[in-house]
């Protein structure tokens, strides 16, 4: 009977000890899920921060891809652009050689002119009255000057040419006085000459007690006597603007032209 009752003690421990290691072994399992299901989550969470990272890079390249089509679609219209000033400039280029060319044939043709008149220029003025010489002298060396300058243009050239013919030309309708000297019989006199246009070209001291008129044909002053005296002093005084205009008489020298 003892022995049977060993027997119960040992079996319901056993059954113990079973009920004990199929408890710990449930509570096992169950942390195991646990852990296992929170992994899950980390992990998915992770997978989850990636897709929406590669989906933000994703868009940020794609914005950038489309911004660079744009800038290409730009710089492409730009070109088009470009090439069609660059076949413009390229016709202006043919149009400009051309005009240059005309113009160096051009100028071949002018300068020889240019320096003719400035020779005939020269030679009016040496063979013209006397009056303002060393001024008229000069505009020709200085227009001399300007034949040897490369800095001036040809048509430059001969514009100042030109300005200085008007200017001889404006010389033949003046009333004008200029302070001189004269040589009169060997004699060396100082007061005003009196042109009047290219008629008459006159000359008085300031005391008046001599008063000439210049010969074209023999280049020479010859006296006039004391009749013509208050005509020269008359006519110097209404170019100096002393006196209003008046007719004033006085004499003149005849050139033959033929």
């Amino acid at each position: 009977m003892l022995k049977k009752h060993f027997k119960r003690m040992v079996l319901a421990a056993s059954v113990g000890t079973f009920a004990l290691l199929g408890a710990n072994a449930s509570a096992a399992t169950l942390q195991d899920i646990f852990e296992l299901s929170a992994e899950g989550t980390r992990i998915a969470q992770a997978s989850q921060e990636r897709v929406d990272a590669l989906s933000t890079e994703t868009q940020s390249m794609l914005f950038e891809y489309r911004s660079l089509l744009r800038a290409i679609e730009d710089l492409q219209a730009y070109n088009i652009q470009k090439e069609r000033e660059i076949v413009d400039q390229k016709q202006e280029i043919v149009k400009l050689t051309s005009s240059i060319e005309r113009a160096t044939m051009i100028d071949r043709q002018i300068i020889p002119l240019i320096e003719k008149m400035i020779n005939s220029l020269e030679t009016f003025v040496n063979n013209d009255l006397p009056f303002f010489i060393e001024e008229r002298q000069e505009v020709v060396l200085r227009l001399r000057d300007y034949m040897d300058e490369s800095a001036i243009t040809t048509s430059e050239k001969f514009r100042l040419v030109f300005q200085a013919y008007q200017q001889e030309h404006s010389y033949g309708r003046a009333l004008e006085v200029e302070k001189d000297s004269i040589t009169l019989n060997g004699q060396e006199l100082g007061g005003k000459l009196l042109h009047i246009g290219r008629v008459g070209l006159y000359f008085q001291t300031g005391d008046q007690s001599v008063t000439a008129i210049y010969n074209p044909i023999t280049r020479q002053w010859q006296t006039l006597d004391s009749s013509y005296t208050r005509a020269v002093n008359q006519g110097i005084k209404i170019a100096e603007d002393q006196i209003p205009p008046d007719l004033i008489r006085l004499p003149i020298v005849k050139v033959d032209t033929e």
